[in-house]
């Protein structure tokens, strides 16, 4: 009917998927459109509402973001027709926290802070020292 409806797909160059939308398009031969209101806390129907029907395509269902390295899931949007129904931000996926990786000094590095501890402007620049 001219306008998006379902899922859509994006991906990179590569083929990762970087996000997938859900679409609702309204027929424009119907002019009003029956929405079913839930009772809170339940998924029991209360009452219905009738509604004007806008003629084009509304943002609706879960939208979903990927991380295109990983395809891990990194946040949802949850949309009815058109308006964000989580409060506030959307919701995120937690990443795993990384562990920083610990090196081991060197005599030579535990050297070179002894002797540069509370030196502003210090740079490591590479070099080594052959004694001397």
């Amino acid at each position: 009917m001219g306008g998006k409806d379902g899922i859509q797909q994006y991906y990179t160059y590569l083929g990762d998927l970087i996000r997938e939308e859900s679409w609702r398009g309204y027929n424009p031969d119907a002019p009003y459109d029956t929405i079913a209101v839930y009772g809170e806390g339940n998924n029991e129907i209360i009452d219905y509402k009738i509604e004007k029907a806008e003629q084009y395509s509304v943002r609706h269902g879960d939208w979903k973001y990927f991380d295109a390295g990983t395809g891990r899931l990194v946040k949802v949007e949850t949309y009815e027709r058109g308006h964000l129904q989580t409060p506030g931000a959307p919701k995120t996926v937690a990443a795993p926290a990384e562990k920083k990786k610990e090196i081991e000094k060197t005599p030579e590095m535990l050297d070179w802070e002894k002797k540069n501890k509370g030196k502003k402007k210090v740079l490591r620049d590479g070099r080594t020292y052959s004694g001397g």
